[in-house]
């Protein structure tokens, strides 16, 4: 049987990473696509990410402290979720992975002190499984927090980061994915042309036997 594909979508807040998911969750059919999160997807995974968004103390927590928590629910979710889903030949499309823990934790939050240790835990972390394939939603945070500044539900600590956080997590992504191979979609496009690219996207690399450039 082959394996299903795994992708990621990454993006700084507001730049419609969800609405993507949720989409591409309504059209495909639970026998071919598999969408989760980060932090989070499996049930430890869950209640780890109640722990870093939730708990009282959780936004005077350490860069260090949510370095280790998000792995640690990461390997949870792998190990529970994502790579048993992909062995029946189910793709997977997860909501951030680990270049939101390089882009947020290692260098939007100053601790590049961790960036070795960053890759040797991807390595071994990722060393059986890593994302078939990455998607980008590419805006600036000036664009996409404009987008999220009424939102009233759903908002954790960093999206009440100031400005200058959100730029050092745009540029934390480009220094990631100048290592890793990834798919850029212009996130500041008209809704309706970015939701017709992600589809085409993913379209072309659920199609089964193909070997897709992205």
């Amino acid at each position: 049987m082959q394996k299903g594909k795994f992708i990621v979508i990454e993006g700084v807040e507001g730049s419609g990473k969800s609405t993507l998911v949720a989409q591409a969750k309504s059209i495909f059919d639970r026998q071919q696509l598999l969408t989760t999160r980060e932090p989070g997807g499996s049930d430890f995974g869950e209640a780890i990410r109640e722990l870093m968004f939730k708990h009282p103390l959780s936004s005077a927590t350490t860069p260090e402290t949510q370095f280790g928590l998000v792995w640690a629910a990461r390997a949870d979710h792998l190990a529970k979720l994502i790579k048993p889903t992909l062995e029946t030949g189910i793709s997977v499309l997860c909501d951030r992975f680990d270049a939101s823990t390089y882009a947020y934790q290692i260098w939007a939050s100053g601790a590049t002190h961790l960036e070795q240790l960053f890759w040797e835990m991807r390595t071994a972390y990722l060393m059986h499984q890593p994302p078939d394939h990455y998607l980008f939603l590419d805006a600036q945070p000036t664009v996409t927090l404009a987008r999220i500044a009424n939102r009233s539900t759903g908002k954790n600590f960093f999206d009440e980061k100031e400005l200058a956080f959100h730029e050092r997590v745009y540029e934390g992504y480009q220094r990631f994915f100048a290592r890793v191979p990834v798919t850029m979609i212009d996130a500041t496009k008209p809704q309706v042309e970015v939701e017709e690219e992600f589809m085409r996207i993913l379209n072309e690399i659920l199609k089964p036997d193909t070997d897709v450039p992205f």
